[in-house]
C-alpha cells in the first residue's frame, strides 16, 4: 500500500474559466511538495476545439497519493481532464540540477565539453551539445551520467544558436 501523504496547507478556493489553469499547478504544488513533480498539458485528440486541447492535464506524482488525486480532480471539473503519472524526481530537484549544470559550464569548457544549452523537461534535464567526435561525445555523456545518472539526457552535434538576420545565398 502506498503511503498518504496528507496536505501541508489548506486547500485554496480556486478562481474560475481560464484563470483556474494557471491556479490549480501552484495550489498543488504548494500543498503536496514532497510529491508534486510537475504539470503538463498532454496531446490533443483530433477534432477538438482549442478550449478542449488545452484541458488535459497530467499531473507528475513522486508516489501516488489519493488526497492529491481528489484534490486535482476535483479542482478540474468537466470538460478538464487530469491523469496521473509516477516520476522519478521533483521538479525542485530538476531545477536544482539545471542550476547545477549553468555553474559547472566553465569547468565542462575546460575538459573540452560545450554546453549549448539545457533546461527541464517533464521529467529530466536535456543538455545540448556541440561535440561530434566520438570520443568528445562519450566524454560528454560520461561526464553527465556520472554526476546526474538518468536525470539528464545529453543531445550530441548540436549547433550553437544564432541570432539576426541569416546572410547568404
Amino acid at each position: 500500500m502506498a503511503p498518504k501523504l496528507a496536505p501541508v496547507s489548506p486547500n485554496p478556493t480556486f478562481p474560475t474559466n481560464y484563470q483556474i489553469l494557471d491556479a490549480v499547478p501552484a495550489a498543488l504544488s504548494t500543498q503536496y511538495p514532497s510529491v508534486y513533480g510537475g504539470i503538463k498539458v498532454a496531446p490533443s485528440t483530433p477534432g477538438e476545439s482549442d478550449l478542449e486541447i488545452n484541458s488535459h492535464f497530467v499531473v507528475l506524482e513522486r508516489v501516488h497519493d489519493p488526497a492529491l488525486e481528489t484534490e486535482a480532480r476535483s479542482a478540474y471539473p468537466a470538460p478538464l481532464t487530469v491523469a496521473f503519472q509516477i516520476t522519478p524526481r521533483t521538479a525542485v530537484c530538476l531545477q536544482d540540477i539545471a542550476n547545477l549544470v549553468g555553474t559547472n559550464k566553465p569547468k565542462m569548457q575546460k575538459l573540452g565539453i560545450d554546453v549549448v544549452g539545457w533546461g527541464n523537461e517533464s521529467m529530466k534535464v536535456n543538455v545540448s551539445v556541440t561535440n561530434c567526435s566520438a570520443k568528445s561525445q562519450h566524454l560528454a555523456r560520461n561526464w553527465f551520467a556520472t554526476r546526474f545518472g538518468s536525470a539528464i539526457v545529453v543531445s550530441v552535434c548540436q549547433k550553437v544558436p544564432t541570432f539576426g538576420p541569416l546572410l547568404g545565398t
